[in-house]
């Protein structure tokens, strides 16, 4: 499960018994469908549906947001992560915990606090789902803007979901690629990034281990060292990964982007390879790919796939 919680950092009182999210019965003339996703929910004042994640944004604040991620684990599983201790090792603060139900399915509302980037944010995060499938809500503002955090609360607390509405998990990807080149399967979209690996199960149960995930940064940033980044970036994925030579990280062009790439090495658990690619008006992709360091098998496969890589 360690790699779902690298996609899923973003995100006590007693518990109570569970109790229905809302009172709605189906979606108001006020809810409005997520895009790829059969969510829908009350957005707040001002908040509109964005194309950098699945959600809802106010296009004049990119501190206040409404995210939903879908993750490939069972209900039980995934909200184990999220115990106070564990939390509070992340910056975390947690301020109340309630269960509820979301259209019949095991639910938990979660407030807490976070520090990032020298400042505080509030969170209200719904989570719900069953033993094949959970879904989270992240909503965020900053500490200080109480009536903003109400506001997005009450939306969080709006949400339905319709199992009518199909969903085609990479409709909304700002890129794409051919699994089937490199031998390996979808698992999921979670966010703005998908995972593949040989077998479609998580963990996988495949020989050579191999995970590929690739992602896409929610914001558009410059950055003024591309190399620092990349070497920050790696120290970032837990367990310590160590570069395998001087020679990394070294450019790399693709799909008409530039950036860096390198290998790690994590003993002898587990070898990593990293691409982060820059797009010229701010943001980035990252392309990671973990393995057993003995399979060479993983290792083509891993780069037949990174060449199918284009946007869209």
């Amino acid at each position: 499960m360690r790699h779902l919680f690298l996609l899923c950092l973003l995100v006590l009182s007693v518990p109570v018994f569970a109790q229905s999210l809302n009172e709605y019965e189906a979606p108001t003339a006020e809810h409005q469908l997520i895009s790829g996703t059969n969510i829908y929910m009350v957005p707040p004042l001002g908040f509109e549906l964005t194309e950098q994640f699945k959600g809802f944004q106010n296009p004049t604040d990119a501190t206040s947001m409404i995210m939903v991620i879908s993750i490939p684990g069972p209900f039980d599983q995934i909200t184990a992560g999220f115990a106070e201790e564990t939390m509070a090792a992340r910056g975390m603060k947690m301020l109340g915990k309630e269960k509820t139900t979301v259209n019949g399915k095991e639910g938990l509302l979660i407030e807490m606090d976070q520090d990032a980037n020298g400042m505080t944010f509030t969170k209200s995060i719904l989570i719900y789902g069953d033993a094949a499938e959970t879904t989270m809500i992240n909503g965020v503002a900053l500490k200080d803007s109480v009536a903003l955090f109400g506001r997005i609360k009450e939306s969080v607390h709006s949400t339905l979901f319709s199992e009518k509405v199909e969903v085609d998990p990479r409709a909304e990807l700002s890129f794409e690629v051919d699994e089937t080149a490199g031998n390996l399967q979808f698992v999921s979209v979670m966010g703005n990034a998908i995972m593949l690996n040989r077998d479609g199960k998580i963990p996988t149960e495949s020989e050579d281990k191999l995970n590929l995930i690739i992602d896409r940064s929610y914001a558009d940033q410059d950055f003024a060292d591309r190399k620092a980044f990349t070497l920050k970036r790696l120290a970032q994925f837990p367990g310590g990964y160590k570069i395998a030579s001087e020679d990394f990280p070294r450019e790399v062009s693709l799909a008409g982007l530039n950036g860096y790439e390198l290998l790690a090495g994590k003993a002898d658990e587990e070898e990593l390879h990293l691409i982060i690619l820059f797009e010229e008006d701010g943001g980035y992709f990252i392309i990671a790919g973990m393995y057993s360091p003995e399979s060479e098998q993983a290792k083509t496969d891993f780069r037949a796939i990174m060449n199918t890589f284009k946007q869209r």
